[in-house]
């Protein structure tokens, strides 16, 4: 996540690996790493100072802290010869750089990394990326590209897309919360979660999933989910697969709180969409209505964003991953 702790920061923003020529914005860089120093509280910053020459890529690293300044040095450094794109840092740092790909109209081009250093990393465990960092980086250096689907969300002014979940709800509030958080631990989603379902009400909704009905109602969590977890390691939707070309489409529904907390430990087994509460289906386009005239907050890879509308729909074999 871009709105991470603060890690030792650098400038310019813009650095080249070590002793590469300097690339300029005519030719771009062949491959480019996208670093976000502030991801895993600090974590993706120290593991780049002590391990990053070792990547021996023939490219430009961009350090940036936030997705504006991710876009403003990548635009200096991408052009018609780049072919590979890694992000250093979590999904938050990924779902930056598959929106500046999309953006570009850079999908058919380039193929997307992965070095999985942020607080959740949870789209890194669908792939099947280790975790530790240096082991990470050997899997890098011999993965091959495959296809991957991605959730194009029109937020109502905006359209954004999504790697591995896109959310309403309960999600996006300990989205916003954990994001402004120093220091982050492995419990930290679960505790937020917790806190935020005593401490909110549900609000009405009504979707349609591929044009029809699907569900109405109080909801307290709208998912609409590429891969299988979310807020480190809860098994949100694990029927989920990020190349079948659909939608695993979730509501946690109930007008108090006290019926959902005993099934927030299931999560993590992927063993609650049997509950009560709990309604799943799958489809290609989900639309919510309801938001209400000053809309929701949404979740998207683990980013928050003002939502006036909510239309999910999946793009099959969008952008080419390596894995």
């Amino acid at each position: 996540m871009f709105s991470g702790s603060a890690g030792r920061d650098r400038s310019p923003r813009t650095l080249l690996l070590g002793r590469l020529p300097c690339m300029n914005q005519t030719s771009g860089a062949e491959s480019i790493v996208l670093l976000n120093r502030r991801a895993g509280s600090g974590r993706a910053g120290r593991f780049w100072d002590r391990y990053g020459g070792g990547m021996r890529i023939s490219g430009a690293l961009v350090a940036a802290a936030t997705p504006e300044e991710a876009q403003q040095s990548l635009d200096a450094v991408i052009g018609p010869a780049t072919r590979r794109l890694i992000a250093v840092g979590g999904d938050g740092t990924f779902h930056c750089l598959v929106n500046e790909v999309m953006r570009r109209g850079l999908a058919g081009q380039v193929e997307l990394g992965l070095l999985p250093l942020g607080t959740g990393s949870d789209l890194a465990s669908t792939l099947g990326l280790p975790r530790r960092p240096k082991a990470a980086i050997a899997h890098l250096a011999a993965s091959s590209p495959r296809p991957m689907d991605l959730l194009e969300v029109d937020l109502g002014g905006q359209t954004r897309f999504a790697a591995n979940v896109a959310s309403l709800g309960l999600s996006a509030d300990v989205a916003r919360i954990v994001n402004g958080r120093s220091r982050r631990w492995a419990w930290t989603y679960l505790e937020v979660a917790l806190r935020q379902l005593l401490g909110s009400r549900p609000r009405e909704l009504s979707t349609e999933l591929d044009g029809n009905p699907w569900f109405s109602g109080p909801v307290w969590l709208l998912v609409a989910a590429n891969g299988p977890r979310f807020a480190r390691g809860m098994r949100i939707m694990p029927y989920a697969r990020v190349d079948d070309g659909l939608l695993d489409c979730m509501v946690a529904s109930s007008r108090g709180p006290w019926s959902l907390i005993p099934h927030m430990p299931r999560l993590y087994l992927g063993l609650h969409l049997r509950a009560k509460p709990v309604h799943w289906s799958r489809g290609e386009a989900l639309a919510v209505h309801g938001l209400g005239p000053d809309g929701w907050l949404a979740e998207l890879d683990g980013e928050h964003y003002p939502a006036r509308q909510f239309t999910v729909r999946v793009r099959p074999g969008a952008i080419k991953v390596l894995s």
